[in-house]
């Protein structure tokens, strides 16, 4: 091979090693693209997914808060209705559980505050209740408020008080025409009492009927809570006295005491004595303290 032909060969394979070199950086300036492309696009799912599911769980959480929101109105509602329908059944001059007192009873046409001064004269004072029964006795089945059984019960009972009233030599009829005989009154008054108070209790007048806003209890100490501290207002107007305000400031203050089981470093005044638990307390453990805050009440 002579001089010119080896020149031309060597030129001819730098170029091949050229042309090679050329497509092999090529092909890895290819694959690095893509591989950077697969990245990028990797990434910006993943981003787009992050978005996405940050502004999913956003919207749920301002729909739970709104759900809460409205939960919470709705249950607030809900009290401030049983609160007002508690004072409206309470307050009304033309109280509801008048519907459920027989018709012509005493206190049939009285509210609950008429009805409690009304009560407190009859109650535990027999001239009155002698001469309400006399007057009224032989209407019992007209005024009084029992069922089948407490009827049937009570039947049964004054039968067996009036034959004994008559020596057990009776025969005529039992009615309460007969049980309205003023001595037949004065006799189980003193010989039978416990009928006498179920007599009492069925017309209104016995142990039971000392409430003044309500004769269901729950009401009732609602009521008491809310206006026991209206007493030391009451002595302002003079309605009460200062010292009928003391001396049941004196009954309250030991009870309250014993109530917190002599553990009470704090004050003691109106605003304690409101609390519903001690007006639980007072009528297990007083009732007679609560007669003498509903008296005053009253005035």
């Amino acid at each position: 091979m002579n001089q010119a032909q080896e020149k031309s060969r060597r030129q001819t394979e730098q170029a091949n090693k050229h042309d090679a070199k050329a497509r092999n950086n090529e092909f890895n300036q290819t694959l690095k693209q893509q591989k950077r492309d697969g990245r990028n696009s990797t990434w910006r799912d993943y981003k787009d997914r992050e978005i996405q599911r940050e502004r999913v769980n956003n919207q749920a959480d301002a729909r739970e808060r709104q759900a809460s929101i409205k939960r919470e109105n709705e249950r607030l509602e809900a009290l401030n209705r049983a609160n007002q329908q508690t004072k409206n059944r309470a307050r009304n001059s033309n109280d509801y559980r008048r519907s459920y007192r027989p018709d012509k009873r005493w206190d049939y046409k009285l509210n609950n505050r008429e009805r409690y001064q009304t009560y407190k004269r009859y109650h535990n004072n027999w001239n009155e209740q002698r001469s309400y029964l006399r007057s009224n006795l032989s209407r019992f089945n007209e005024l009084a408020d029992l069922n089948r059984q407490q009827q049937e019960q009570l039947d049964r009972q004054m039968r067996a008080a009036y034959l004994q009233y008559h020596n057990n030599q009776y025969n005529g009829s039992y009615s309460w025409n007969e049980y309205s005989d003023p001595r037949f009154i004065d006799y189980i008054q003193t010989k039978n009492p416990s009928l006498l108070q179920s007599i009492l209790g069925f017309l209104g007048l016995g142990d039971g009927g000392d409430y003044l806003y309500s004769s269901n209890w729950s009401d009732e100490r609602s009521e008491l809570t809310q206006n026991i501290a209206n007493i030391h207002q009451l002595a302002l107007e003079g309605r009460i006295t200062s010292a009928q305000e003391s001396a049941l400031l004196d009954q309250l203050r030991p009870e309250f005491m014993e109530y917190k089981n002599n553990n009470w470093n704090g004050s003691v005044g109106w605003s304690q004595y409101s609390d519903p638990n001690f007006i639980d307390y007072l009528n297990r453990k007083k009732p007679s303290i609560l007669m003498t805050v509903r008296d005053f009440l009253i005035r």
